[in-house]
């Protein structure tokens, strides 16, 4: 079911209507602003959730494997409930690895991550600036043909 992975730059983000209200809930934040134990147990509350796509080994990479100041997390009461993953490769490029939200708000816990990243990757990037997203999962699949119909 895997499809080439979509090759971006951050300025093809710009136009999506998710972007057009860039407020972001105080629940969301990024993780460089969260301690090990709570970066952990996010990981396995949302990486473990039975979603299909995400990397074998990912419980065994440390917080600084990803670009922490854009990688976003949801907390709601004291408990994380989404994750996204970001990693700047060697080649500067940007790369999702992980996208996942749990519970009855989750679709508004994505946005709102996404929201986030995005904001913080215009402060810390280029607009050329290369961005991946695997396409692994009949989640991924479908997340980029929503948001980029025909690529």
């Amino acid at each position: 079911m895997s499809m080439e992975p979509l090759q971006l730059t951050l300025s093809d983000f710009a136009g999506l209507s998710i972007f057009k209200s860039m407020k972001i809930p105080k629940i969301i934040g990024s993780i460089s602003e969260i301690d090990l134990f709570s970066f952990r147990m996010g990981l396995l509350n949302c990486a473990f959730s039975g979603r299909e796509g995400i990397p074998e080994n990912i419980s065994e990479l440390p917080p600084s494997y990803y670009d922490t100041s854009i990688s976003s997390y949801v907390k709601d009461n004291d408990k994380i409930m989404g994750m996204f993953l970001i990693r700047k490769n060697e080649d500067d490029s940007l790369e999702m690895i992980l996208l996942q939200a749990l519970g009855v708000d989750a679709k508004t816990y994505l946005v709102g991550m996404m929201r986030n990243a995005y904001a913080r990757a215009l402060e810390a990037y280029a607009a050329d600036t290369p961005v991946i997203i695997p396409r692994v999962s009949e989640a991924s699949i479908a997340l980029t043909k929503n948001l980029f119909p025909g690529k």
